[in-house]
């Protein structure tokens, strides 16, 4: 089962990006939003995630989010890398 959650990107209390009743089949499957929108706004902004009831799921700046998927980016490469796996199909 589905639920539907708003994205929104405030600034000085103002939304300045949404992305309007996006189906997804868990919380969890929100994050790669979050860092999309992350990705391209500025300092300043928060990233807001709503429930379809209008509660609040997920509230997260958009340099803690940078910062966030970065260590986790990081992480991942770095563990790829130790297990032998190939990165950016290169052999290691």
């Amino acid at each position: 089962m589905s639920e539907s959650y708003d994205f929104e990107v405030v600034k000085d209390n103002q939304i300045v990006a949404a992305k309007r009743r996006v189906r997804l089949p868990r919380l969890h499957a929100a994050w790669p939003i979050v860092a999309e929108l992350a990705a391209v706004h500025v300092k300043g902004c928060l990233i807001r995630v709503r429930n379809a009831r209008g509660e609040i799921e997920i509230l997260i700046g958009v340099v803690a989010a940078r910062r966030t998927f970065a260590a986790k980016a990081f992480a991942v490469v770095a563990t790829l890398f130790v297990a032998g796996a190939a990165v950016d199909g290169l052999p290691v």
